[in-house]
């Protein structure tokens, strides 16, 4: 068998944008990253879903990359259960950027919370404790 790519990939230059990684939903800018707001305890959201098994599904994937989250059970405007998955807090997003990472290599987008008894930058409400399950 003849591999090609041996001889063709390391010839090849890959440039990626700089606002791929960087900017975005769920995605601190760099700035951010250096400023105090870094050093503030984060929780990071994954999902909200309707199906208590599908919250499972993602839970156990992201388990298997190292990323424990909790399965968080709140009450929808319609009334119906939304299973959230939330995790521990981090002391700071410095230390949360390798869990984001993996999950953002799921192709999901995670949600930053400050965590809660923490004051929030943009007077948003954090989300309750997650209940450990």
């Amino acid at each position: 068998m003849d591999f090609n790519f041996y001889r063709i990939l390391p010839q090849m230059k890959v440039e990626i944008p700089k606002d791929i990684l960087g900017s975005g939903p769920g995605i601190p800018d760099t700035a951010a990253t250096r400023s105090a707001v870094a050093l503030k305890p984060v929780i990071i959201q994954v999902g909200a879903f309707s199906n208590h098994g599908a919250a499972r599904v993602l839970q156990e994937r992201l388990a298997l990359l190292g990323v424990t989250m909790h399965l968080h059970e709140s009450q929808g405007e319609d009334g119906h259960a939304l299973y959230s998955l939330v995790s521990d807090p981090f002391p700071s997003l410095v230390q949360a950027q390798p869990a984001l990472t993996r999950i953002r290599g799921l192709g999901l987008t995670p949600v930053l919370s400050a965590v809660p008894g923490q004051p929030t930058q943009n007077g948003s409400t954090p989300l309750p404790a997650p209940n450990a399950q």
